[in-house]
């Protein structure tokens, strides 16, 4: 969901309030198939996940009643806007700070390259994003080419996304145990740029729920802009137990999973 003082937010909102009872749960989970005029006008929906034919259907109903609406409006057809969309997930990227895009999916078993009992299990992955201030960036950042520790802060804030939503949901550590360390060391200084190594591994655990892994990776600084230009971080091992909404009641494990992070290609989706 986007800021609250964003625009698509608002539409969303009024969306909500304009759709029956029962369509949208009220609750923090609104993920769904909808569809609604430029107003938040209602035209159909289905909360969560929906099979290819309940999407289609969903569509459908929904293009049958904005024609409806247009011809008690009098609307006509006008041009597409060409004028292009903001895809920033969450908040915009200040100046210096870094927005990771995060992959999740489980890794290969021994021989089993991909896998889950069904097509949906075996072809799984989710993706999501992380933020850092320009100031949590800057923890990166060193010239020295011993090993330096981040603050148990930045361990904080990459466990939000190691978790095992490969499936489905998957809630946070937060009232868990965090355990880990990340360190950074540079690999390569010239004027203009230096390059750093990121190692460590994350112990993260609660009362059904485990992911244990180690952490690598390698960042790109560029000086006169103080700012990254690329950024790869990849967390591997295993995972263990299962949430309400993950699709792992028959997948305990522990088995392999992996956590990719890396810069949007447009540095600031």
């Amino acid at each position: 969901m986007e800021p609250k003082d964003r625009a698509g937010y608002r539409l969303f909102q009024t969306f909500k309030r304009n759709a029956p009872g029962g369509v949208i749960p009220n609750g923090p989970t609104v993920q769904g198939v909808y569809c609604m005029t430029a107003d938040g006008d209602f035209l159909s929906g289905y909360f969560a996940w929906a099979f290819k034919n309940r999407a289609q259907g969903v569509i459908e109903n929904g293009w049958s009643q904005f024609e409806r609406i247009a011809r008690q409006r009098g609307w006509s057809p006008q041009p597409v806007p060409t004028n292009s969309l903001n895809h920033t997930l969450g908040k915009p990227v200040e100046s210096g700070g870094m927005k990771l895009e995060v992959a999740v999916r489980d890794m290969p078993r021994g021989r089993d390259m991909r896998p889950g009992t069904n097509a949906f299990q075996r072809d799984a992955y989710n993706v999501s994003w992380v933020d850092f201030t320009a100031a949590e960036a800057r923890q990166f950042v060193t010239e020295e080419t011993e090993k330096k520790k981040l603050p148990q802060s930045m361990l904080d804030k990459l466990s939000l996304t190691l978790k095992d939503c490969v499936r489905g949901q998957a809630s946070d550590w937060k009232k868990g145990r965090r355990e880990g360390e990340i360190f950074t060391q540079c690999m390569q200084n010239d004027s203009n740029s230096l390059v750093v190594r990121i190692t460590g591994y994350a112990d993260l655990s609660k009362p059904g729920n485990a992911y244990a892994c180690q952490i690598h990776g390698s960042a790109s600084f560029d000086k006169s802009r103080q700012e990254f230009t690329d950024f790869k971080l990849v967390a591997s091992g295993q995972r263990s137990g299962m949430y309400g909404a993950n699709d792992r009641q028959h997948d305990l494990g522990p088995a392999p999973m992996g956590v990719a992070y890396s810069m949007f290609a447009d540095g600031n989706r």
